[in-house]
């Protein structure tokens, strides 16, 4: 099957318009006219989405890229570029960016998705999962700044000196550097105007405090 079939069908089943669909994946009623031809008339090319109307189209469906990408039949023998150009997003995988993290609450249950990033292979291979999360205030200035999306490694525990993202008495989480001692662990601000959050392993425990994460990269946006 390919895009453009998938994309019509969709529209048939569930009774949308060209514009209906185009609003849902935010671009233009008569680009997804094009998707559905599966061509440029312009061209005479075949049409190759971007990995941001892709991924927009999934999500609209309730899937994943690469369930899409799946779907449409993408083949990496195909004698043009066509095959290295899916094969290349295929190694790319879509996250939800969160916009909070509460204690009790597992993410993957979370509503609060402000946004979504794509991964590569290269932090795909470190790990199964993983989220985005916005960073809210200036405690770990100037390293994160309010604004800052930090792609997050969902695991239980980090090494020493590693920014994580740590959940504490039932709070919202809050991203630190973690040191660890045998009495316990701190959690160091960046920011000098912060003291550190320090831990003995009883309090871990009766509190709790719990590690969900350490942070693999920054994406800052450009505000110029």
């Amino acid at each position: 099957m390919t895009l453009g079939q998938l994309v019509a069908n969709y529209r048939q089943e569930h009774n949308l318009s060209l514009q209906d669909f185009a609003n849902l994946i935010g671009t233009s009623k008569g680009y997804v006219h094009i998707l559905e031809k599966d061509y440029n008339p312009a061209t005479g090319k075949p049409v190759k989405a971007g990995v941001t109307t892709l991924t927009n189209i999934a999500n609209v469906m309730g899937m994943d890229l690469t369930s899409l990408l799946d779907i449409i039949g993408t083949d990496s023998s195909k004698e043009d570029d066509e095959g290295e150009y899916f094969a290349i997003l295929k190694r790319k995988r879509t996250i939800p960016v969160l916009g909070s993290v509460i204690a009790g609450i597992p993410i993957e249950a979370i509503e609060d998705i402000v946004d979504y990033e794509e991964i590569g292979e290269d932090i795909l291979k470190t790990g199964s999962e993983f989220f985005g999360l916005k960073v809210k205030g200036d405690s770990m200035s100037p390293t994160l700044i309010a604004g800052d999306t930090i792609i997050v490694r969902k695991q239980e525990d980090c090494e020493n000196g590693d920014i994580a993202v740590v959940l504490v008495n039932g709070n919202e989480a809050t991203v630190k550097k973690v040191l660890k001692k045998e009495t316990g662990i701190m959690l160091q601000p960046i920011n000098p105007a912060y003291e550190p959050l320090s831990f003995t392993n009883k309090e871990i425990n009766k509190l709790p405090v719990k590690i969900i994460g350490t942070v693999v990269e920054l994406r800052r946006k450009n505000l110029l």
